[in-house]
């Protein structure tokens, strides 16, 4: 995939080459000619594959009258009953996606689930708590226990190191690599107390131990040599966003404020360092998600309904979370006026609605997360339908169904989005509520309270 970045035909073509011929392989090892007869008939319709030979088929082989499938499919479930998946994370390459139980850790193909080496810790180790960090370079693996940080060597799959911690360590800590790979950054606490530790790798000192007060779970990123970390403090009805440099003393670089409105019960689930985005999860009237930024009164969503697992990409540029409908993805328009739209979703078919531990690839092609006992994958080339706007937007289609139109009364903005090309759509801002709209050919008609 790396030899050619610039061919998305030839990428597709192998991707959907590879699905088919996993797909069918046993029936078509049996007899060669169910080719045609069972494997084109069914492939989905978005296959390539299909695409190219479908029309080749004799003229009287089998036709599935209904139920074709729209995809491949979108996501790969994998279930462990006797050790529920506890935390997974991705490799810095992609192509690996690693998940912790209790006991191992598994690394695993996103493609096509197999299992491809299981990582276990000294029998002098307890029990894995999570999570898991890959290093920058990806020749190594940590994961926490109750009292040390565990480091595997994914070469030899090996332990290389074990660092013992003088603070209790749990599923609820963070766990951060420095650019360098010299360093690990551990956060973890509970109510508003919360500590902050950096380790050296190579002798397993530490390097600095302090504390930190902060109204929601604090995030840490590796920044330069050392990490940084943002708190939140409350004022009023909003949250003032403090970041501080970590070094042997917490050294405060810069602070925002951010105003939640009329709401007063809520909490700051995820935050983007690149682009000083936060997002917020509202539990009053049925529950809210809203996106901030760190200018004066910049709402860059506002979603009704309850949402977990929130979390951006490394660049800021997309947003998940976990709705009731399933896993729903937004992609931000850019400066100079950025707004998150809906991009993708994933709906619930089977497994359980509430999603946890949302992670995007390196790539920014796939998502990993856990939802019950089962750890999943789901991949963005298999599901290209956009999601269903939420309760309070309006929605218009184009007579051929080629865009789609949605209003948000919060923002007072107007989102067109072209499924084809699938690029961020333009953003208008109209200055009123709306009411009602329509939209045929190219005139897109909306009513306000007051104005047409």
């Amino acid at each position: 995939m790396k030899q050619v970045p610039g061919c998305r035909e030839l990428l597709d073509t192998a991707r959907d080459c590879f699905y088919f011929t996993t797909r069918f392989f046993e029936v078509v090892s049996v007899s060669a000619t169910h080719i045609y007869h069972s494997a084109l008939e069914l492939s989905p319709v978005s296959s390539v594959v299909r695409s190219l030979y479908h029309h080749q088929r004799p003229t009287l082989s089998p036709k599935v009258v209904i139920g074709t499938p729209e995809s491949w499919k979108p996501n790969v479930p994998i279930s462990n009953k006797d050790s529920p998946y506890r935390s997974c994370t991705w490799s810095p390459c992609g192509r690996f996606v690693t998940a912790q139980t209790q006991d191992v850790v598994e690394v695993r193909d996103p493609l096509t689930s197999e299992l491809l080496s299981t990582l276990q810790p000294s029998k002098s180790a307890p029990k894995l708590t999570g999570p898991l960090a890959y290093s920058p370079d990806g020749c190594s693996l940590c994961c926490v226990s109750n009292t040390a940080i565990i480091i595997w060597d994914t070469q030899t799959g090996g332990v290389a190191k074990q660092i013992e911690c003088h603070d209790v360590l749990d599923s609820s800590c963070l766990l951060v690599w420095s650019l360098d790979g010299r360093t690990i950054g551990v956060t973890h606490g509970e109510y508003y107390i919360h500590i902050v530790a950096t380790y050296d790798v190579s002798s397993g000192k530490t390097l600095s131990h302090d504390t930190l007060c902060s109204e929601d779970e604090p995030f840490l990123w590796a920044h330069d040599k050392s990490f940084r970390i943002m708190e939140t403090s409350h004022i009023g009805t909003g949250r003032t966003i403090h970041i501080f440099e970590v070094g042997p003393a917490l050294a405060q670089v810069r602070s925002f404020h951010i105003s939640v409105g009329r709401w007063c019960v809520y909490r700051i689930e995820s935050y983007s360092p690149t682009s000083c985005h936060v997002s917020i999860s509202v539990t009053e009237g049925g529950g809210h998600l809203l996106i901030l930024g760190d200018q004066v009164d910049q709402n860059l969503l506002a979603q009704e309904g309850h949402s977990n697992s929130h979390c951006f990409s490394s660049d800021g540029s997309l947003f998940v979370a976990s709705v009731k409908s399933g896993i729903r993805v937004w992609k931000c328009t850019g400066s100079p006026f950025p707004r998150y739209f809906p991009w993708r979703e994933f709906r619930n078919q089977g497994w359980p609605s509430d999603n946890f531990g949302l992670r995007f690839s390196p790539t920014l092609l796939s998502i990993s997360g856990r939802s019950g006992v089962n750890f999943q994958v789901w991949h963005f080339d298999d599901c290209p339908t956009a999601p269903v706007a939420g309760r309070g937007q309006h929605v218009a289609f184009s007579p051929h169904g080629t865009c789609i139109v949605t209003a948000d009364p919060w923002a007072s903005t107007v989102t067109i989005t072209n499924f084809i090309s699938q690029t961020p759509p333009p953003l208008h801002r109209h200055g009123y509520n709306n009411i009602w709209m329509a939209l045929t050919g190219n005139i897109l008609v909306v009513v306000g309270s007051d104005t047409c």
